[in-house]
């Protein structure tokens, strides 16, 4: 019996995927072993069938330690997963995992206008000050500022006009005009009916 579980075990080990291993790794947080896997030479940019690296999975479940240590060791940070559609920039963006986010900048990956925007809504300061290290257009400023005057985010609108976005035009729109919008709406597209509330002057889903 003893004999046979050494078998075992020898074929278990004969067929390990060090790459998998490490995608596992990285998913789980173990940094420990995060960094034994890269010593031993696992592969960076090993990939499940959805097309996410190691690096991806600490992203996704906020794992900061390990996607530093991933990215510090060469790991390509312009990965874009098949099963959510999602870059890594925009998982970093999501779970604000700040030192990440500038990481991935400091690596060459650029922000769309969109993704700035997705900053602002977030209402992290620190997050924001990091994504405006890359260049943006000054319509994409004044989008961004326009977006937090919008959602009346202060802080993040003082951040914006600090980094030079020019003051949006703001077009104020009647209570009456606004309360006409609210209902509930549905569409072929999209089959689930959406409900539309007007809350003390501002439309939400």
């Amino acid at each position: 019996m003893k004999l046979f579980l050494i078998i075992i075990l020898a074929g278990m080990a004969l067929f390990a995927d060090p790459g998998e291993d490490l995608h596992t790794a990285a998913r789980r947080g173990q940094l420990a072993e995060v960094k034994k896997l890269l010593e031993a030479g696992a592969p960076l940019e090993w990939k499940n069938q959805y097309g996410s690296t190691p690096l991806f999975m600490a992203v996704f479940n906020r794992h900061a330690e390990v996607a530093l240590l991933l990215l510090e060791k060469g790991a390509n940070p312009n990965v874009t997963d098949t099963f959510y559609k999602s870059s890594l920039i925009d998982g970093a963006l999501q779970k604000q995992l700040t030192d990440v986010v500038k990481a991935v900048l400091a690596k060459g990956v650029t922000l769309t206008g969109r993704q700035l925007n997705m900053t602002v809504g977030m209402g992290n300061a620190a997050l924001l000050q990091a994504a405006l290290q890359h260049k943006f257009t000054p319509a994409e400023l004044e989008g961004a500022l326009k977006a937090a005057i919008t959602v009346k985010k202060d802080d993040m609108a003082a951040v914006l006009r600090k980094a030079g976005a020019p003051e949006p035009k703001i077009e104020k729109v009647a209570a009456e005009t606004l309360a006409s919008y609210a209902g509930e709406y549905a569409s072929q597209a999209i089959p689930v009916p959406i409900k539309i509330l007007n809350e003390a002057g501002q439309l939400k889903i």
